[in-house]
Formats: C-alpha cells, sequence, structure tokens
C-alpha cells in the first residue's frame, strides 16, 4: 500500500516523485524507471496499484493546527501525469521518515454552528438573536438591554407589592384609622369652621398670597410624579454615574410612596365627601359620596418628597427642616381658601403613612454583612449594609 506525495528538488525548479512503501527506504524515480529499496532488496513498483491508507484522525488533528485546508478540488491521488492547471497540487505527507500520509485532499472545516442562547435560537451574522422573546427564545436571560429591563421591571414591581403589605398590615391601617378620626371631630364640628375664619380674617395677607404662588406647584400631581419617575430611572440609563445612585434612590421611593398612596386617598375623598370651604351653603360635614373634596391631593403630594428625603437623612436637624416643608403645601390651600384645616391633616397623614411604608420596604431589602477585620493597627469587626 502507498500513496503519491510530490517533493521539491529546489534544483532548476523541477520536481521528482517519489513512491513510498512499508519499508523504511525509498529512492527518486525518473521517467521511464521507477523502483523502491525495501528491506529485502530492490522490488519493482511502477506497476502496483497504489491503495490510499485510512485516514487518522489525530494525524488529521496534528495537521489541520500548522497547515492551511488545500483546495477543495486538488489533484487525484496516485497521479503521475502532467499538472492540470485548473486543479490544486496534491497535498503533501505530513512527515517523510515516519509521519503518516494522508490520503485526503482536503480537511473537514471545524464546527462553527454558534452555540444556543438562554431561551433558543441563535445569532445571526449581525449579531442579533433569532427566535421569539424572552419567554419563547432568542434572548438571553441576562447580559442584554432586554433583559436587564426586565429584570429592573421584576424588582420594582416585587418592592411595590411590599409597601403595600406594609401599608395595609395591622399597625399601619390603626394608625390611619386613628388619623380618619381626628379629621372626622375636626370636620364635624366647629373647629374647621372657626380655624377657617381665624385664619382668613387674622393671618392672610399679600405676602401669604405670594409665597403661596411660589409654593404651590410642589404639590401639584402633574408636575412632581413625572419628575419623580424620571429621577428613579436616571442610574438605571447612567448606571456608570455613582452621584446618581442616591438622586435614583430618592426618586423611586417618592413614586412609590405616591403609587401606594392615591388609590386609598381617591377612596378617602369619596367615603369622606367633603365640599370645599369657597362652596357656598356647603359646611364642612362629611357627606359621603356627596362630594369628593374631603382630603387634600395638594397636600399628600406636596408632602411625600420631603417626608420621603428626611427618612433618608441621617441628620436629626435636617429631618425637622424637612417634615416641616412637607406641611408647606397644605398651607397654601388653607392660604388659597382651597380645603378645611381637616382635609389638609388627614391628606398629610396619608402621604406620611405612604412614606412609612416605603421605608419598612427598605428596612426589610436590608441585610448587615458583619466581616472580620484585621490590620496593622487594629483588629475586629466591621458591618456591612447591603440592599
Amino acid at each position: 500500500m502507498a500513496c503519491l506525495g510530490w517533493l521539491g528538488t529546489g534544483l532548476g525548479g523541477c520536481a521528482q516523485p517519489w513512491r513510498f512503501s512499508h519499508s523504511v527506504g525509498l529512492s527518486p524515480t525518473t521517467s521511464g524507471q521507477s523502483g523502491a529499496v525495501s528491506a529485502a532488496g530492490v522490488s519493482p513498483f511502477a506497476d502496483a496499484p497504489e491503495v490510499p491508507r485510512p485516514v487518522l484522525p489525530e494525524a488529521a488533528a496534528a495537521v489541520a493546527g500548522v497547515q492551511q485546508a488545500q483546495p477543495e478540488a486538488t489533484q487525484p491521488a496516485g497521479y503521475t501525469g502532467p499538472s492540470d492547471p485548473n486543479l490544486g497540487p496534491a497535498p503533501p505527507p505530513n512527515n517523510i521518515a515516519t509521519g503518516p500520509v494522508l490520503a485526503e485532499e482536503h480537511w473537514p472545516l471545524p464546527n462553527v454552528c454558534p452555540a444556543p442562547l438562554a431561551g433558543g435560537g441563535h445569532l445571526t451574522d449581525d449579531g442579533y438573536p433569532t427566535g421569539g422573546g424572552s419567554a419563547g427564545g432568542g434572548y438571553p436571560a441576562e447580559g442584554t438591554c432586554l433583559g436587564h429591563w426586565e429584570a429592573e421591571f421584576q424588582a420594582g414591581a416585587h418592592r411595590v407589592c411590599n409597601d403595600y403589605c406594609n401599608f395595609y398590615s395591622f399597625p399601619s391601617l390603626a394608625e390611619l384609622l386613628v388619623g380618619t378620626g381626628v379629621a372626622a371631630t375636626m370636620a364635624n364640628t366647629n373647629i374647621d369652621t372657626d380655624f377657617r375664619h381665624w385664619y382668613q380674617c387674622d393671618v392672610r395677607s399679600p405676602d401669604t398670597n405670594h409665597f403661596s404662588d411660589v409654593w404651590m406647584p410642589t404639590g401639584n400631581g402633574r408636575y412632581v410624579i413625572p419628575v419623580m419617575g424620571t429621577l428613579a430611572l436616571a442610574d438605571k440609563v447612567l448606571p456608570n454615574e455613582p452621584w446618581l445612585e442616591p438622586v435614583s434612590d430618592f426618586g423611586d421611593r417618592t413614586t412609590r410612596a405616591c403609587l401606594v398612596g392615591a388609590p386609598p386617598l381617591l377612596l378617602m375623598q369619596e367615603l369622606t365627601g367633603g365640599a370645599r370651604p369657597s362652596d357656598v351653603g356647603r359646611p364642612s360635614e362629611w357627606r359621603p359620596f356627596q362630594d369628593d373634596h374631603g382630603l387634600s391631593g395638594h397636600a399628600f403630594i406636596g408632602a411625600v418628597p420631603f417626608i420621603t428625603a428626611a427618612d433618608m437623612s441621617d441628620n436629626v436637624w435636617a429631618k425637622y427642616d424637612l417634615y416641616f416643608c412637607s406641611t408647606l403645601t397644605g398651607v397654601c390651600r388653607i392660604n388659597n381658601d382651597r380645603h378645611y384645616l381637616s382635609q389638609v391633616c388627614l391628606g398629610w397623614w396619608m402621604g406620611y403613612l405612604s412614606c412609612q411604608a416605603v421605608t419598612a420596604s427598605e428596612r426589610t431589602n436590608t441585610h448587615i454583612l458583619v466581616t472580620p477585620l484585621a490590620s496593622p493597627e487594629m483588629t475586629g469587626l466591621g458591618a456591612v449594609c447591603q440592599r
């Protein structure tokens, strides 16, 4: 058994064919003469049929790492005639002395099929996933823009659910019941009417009117809620800006407090049925489902951002200042004779309870990691707050 290879002699650009046998010797063959040196002597070789050796997987792997693939159309193995210009040269042997001889004219290409993605499908040549959405296939679960926003949405929904659970817990509902009882006492007695008369006659002035005009937008939900929602997304859109993290946290917690407190606020406005002070012939008494001004929505919206900031602050004096500012929107509504005192107080109380529900969720999601510390100056324990 033997196969044919070509070996250039380097003399005048010519080449002589060499034939290989099972013996360790070899001899060149020229035109009209053929032969091979074997262990037993000289034996004729020209007319012997050529049967290609089987390809060894180890040899194919070794050659594929150091030699380029040959063209698909090559000279037939065993062909000794003139070269066809339309065909490429036959592949040379791997090693003349001891290496195995390959009878393949070209090497098979490696498997370059892309690995399937997390949800099924493959990446196209342009880098886009094939298949359906994240549920049906095609899009990786993590590491992509879609996966990132999907994870953020799920985490946000989970936090809002915790906020609702905290707001409708027994302690929170008990506090809401106490605040509602106080407001009902003020509305259904002369307290609201007497306080309104005192403020409008003895306190209101052009200066208070000017202050109300300036401060009133802080309680307008059409301005506050979009701004806070935008702040909540700040560090998601620009994740490489560390200073945006507390700003985004403030916007996130404020937006969640509005989402938690708005539904019960609207319900309480209908249940109380309070009227505005400026409504002629309508006293401050509650008349369920007769009107929808029993709570001040401006006092609620205006209180939530400042109470949230106070809960996030570690400075005691800053907390006092922020809590004071949280009442100013309600004062502006009283100054403009748009709400009674009871309606402002109940609206502020709803905002306070909503912020406390969000703060309770943040404390639940906070984990304290205690780790040992060792340095040349000291040894001890360190506490890391993880959220």
